[in-house]
């Protein structure tokens, strides 16, 4: 990566320097800029990517609707929510995948009335994540393989492009603002699919697929991206539905973000294989919090959120369980969001509600409410 120095440009004029000590202190600047440049090299950093255009390579772009073919939203039916896989704040809006209900619903107020909101137009089938550059919003309609593209007029938002065909259970979805790119992961094969947006006009275009190769035959359902560090986390997994599962042993993967090389590999126990997501604390504290849905066979009775230091410490059976001493009921927790600094928890199964606020220092869950 070039760093410009201290804000300022250097011109240097040859004919001027006329003795060692100014060529010296070329030599030196020159040293300096080397330096600065295998720094960032070695940091992990990515370049900036410059603003896409359709004139760049892609492989397809996306299906565009016309006016005619748009529905506008209509109003939500549904007073609770079935299996909400996502919840979002973008703007002056609120997101809630309803997974189960076949639906994404938004709306100005979080805890007003489900009614009260509206649904995104557009037929989908067990969507799961929603995620946004700031002008359009992606939805990964998991059962029929597509992913989603809806813009804003006004108040409300309008599907107006679609890709068709998009890996096997697209199952999760995040914006990278370093490359201007989304990474729409494929839960059942290992594949990745980015997409890119071009800022004349809006048009979204898949412009490369990536595979983990060690993650082919295995239903993974997110990723975590550190974009300071360019890297994914992969949870642990189960074998997809008619892999060979014989020899399978669950593990954690860590791959290069821009390469998709595989870093590195943490066993996992077979009781917590099935993972949903892992979460950094960050500035709430040291180490991870992860939901578990089943294990290595699929049980859900062993479901909980666990906190652990380190990723490694897993592999030991080092960790806390949270799940049970905090929420009521018998769910079974799912995904995390933290919009405006607050933790929800969305929550598959419980008798008692579905989604939930609380408050994390480290390795304790507190001050839980009943969000819907």
């Amino acid at each position: 990566m070039r760093r410009k120095i201290s804000g300022r440009f250097f011109c240097l004029n040859a004919g001027r320097i006329r003795t060692q000590a100014g060529l010296l202190c070329v030599l030196f600047c020159l040293l300096l800029l080397a330096s600065c440049a295998a720094s960032d090299a070695g940091s992990g950093a990515a370049v900036s990517a410059k603003p896409f255009s359709s004139r760049d390579t892609y492989i397809r772009a996306s299906v565009t609707l016309s006016d005619d073919a748009r529905t506008a939203p209509v109003q939500n039916t549904f007073a609770s929510v079935c299996v909400p896989t996502d919840i979002a704040h973008f703007e002056d809006c609120w997101f809630i995948v309803d997974c189960y209900h076949d639906r994404v619903i938004y709306h100005e107020y979080l805890e007003d009335p489900l009614t009260d909101w509206k649904v995104l137009p557009g037929e989908m089938k067990h969507p799961h994540t929603i995620a946004t550059d700031g002008t359009v919003l992606l939805i990964d309609d998991t059962d029929n393989n597509r992913v989603l593209v809806y813009e804003r007029e006004d108040a409300d938002f309008f599907l107006t492009q679609l890709f068709e065909d998009i890996g096997d259970h697209p199952h999760d979805i995040v914006y990278d603002a370093v490359t201007e790119t989304f990474y729409v992961w494929s839960s059942m094969n290992g594949e990745m699919y980015l997409f890119r947006r071009d800022a004349a006009d809006n048009r979204m275009y898949l412009t490369d697929v990536k595979t983990v190769e060690t993650l082919t035959e295995t239903y993974v359902r997110s990723f975590a991206f550190d974009h300071e560090k360019r890297r994914l986390t992969f949870v642990s997994g189960v074998p997809s539905p008619g892999a060979d599962g014989t020899g399978f042993a669950p593990v954690v993967t860590i791959c290069d973000a821009e390469s998709f090389a595989v870093l590195e590999q943490i066993p996992m126990p077979e009781e917590i294989a099935g993972m949903a997501q892992i979460v950094p604390l960050s500035d709430a504290g040291e180490g991870f919090l992860i939901t578990v849905s089943t294990d290595r066979h699929g049980d859900q009775s062993v479901s909980d959120i666990l906190y652990v230091k380190a990723l490694e410490d897993l592999t030991e059976g080092k960790y806390t369980r949270l799940y049970r001493d905090a929420f009521p009921g018998d769910g079974t927790p799912y995904r995390f969001r933290r919009p405006d600094g607050q933790w929800l928890l969305c929550d598959h199964r419980p008798a008692d509600g579905s989604i939930w606020r609380f408050a994390v220092t480290e390795d304790r869950i507190t001050e839980v409410t009943l969000v819907y």
